[in-house]
Parts: structure tokens; C-alpha cells; sequence
């Protein structure tokens, strides 16, 4: 579905509302796996940070291909990042 969305031009957002004003944020669709929503603009746009204890929820890089695998409890990326 992500294809034809691009295709068609339209663009994928989230919106947010923080005391009662809305933010659109920007949606990056996955190839695989979960989607992301945008918020390298959050801080200018509302001047609220995020907080995500642990790093458990928070994409580290843009990559352009990428896979990650666990084998007995060691991660292993591949990928070329940006």
C-alpha cells in the first residue's frame, strides 16, 4: 500500500495535539517491519522533547537497506546507513 500512496502523491502524517494545537509529523513507511513518525522537527515546532527511557522505541538511523538478526543473544546488523 505504501507504493501506491507515493505514487499517488499523497502523503502520510500523524497528527499530535498538545494542548489542544495540532502538529502534522511526518510517517516513514517501513519496507519491512514498523513504520516511523518524523519528529526531528517536534522540538522547533512545539518545543517539547521526547522521552523514550531505554532506547526501547526509537529508530537510531536511516538505512537503505538493512537487516538485523539475533543469534544467542548477540545482534548482527547489515545495512549501509546515512
Amino acid at each position: 500500500m505504501g507504493w501506491m500512496k507515493r505514487w499517488c502523491g499523497m502523503k502520510t502524517t500523524a497528527t499530535l495535539i498538545v494542548n489542544g494545537k495540532s502538529y502534522e509529523l511526518p510517517i516513514i513507511e517501513a519496507t519491512d517491519g514498523n513504520d516511523a513518525i518524523n519528529i526531528s522537527g517536534l522540538r522547533r515546532e512545539t518545543g517539547f522533547i521526547t522521552y523514550d527511557p531505554g532506547f526501547r522505541n526509537t529508530g537510531g538511523c536511516m538505512s537503505a537497506i538493512s537487516y538485523t538478526w539475533t543469534v544467542k543473544m548477540e545482534s548482527f546488523v547489515i545495512g549501509v546507513f546515512r
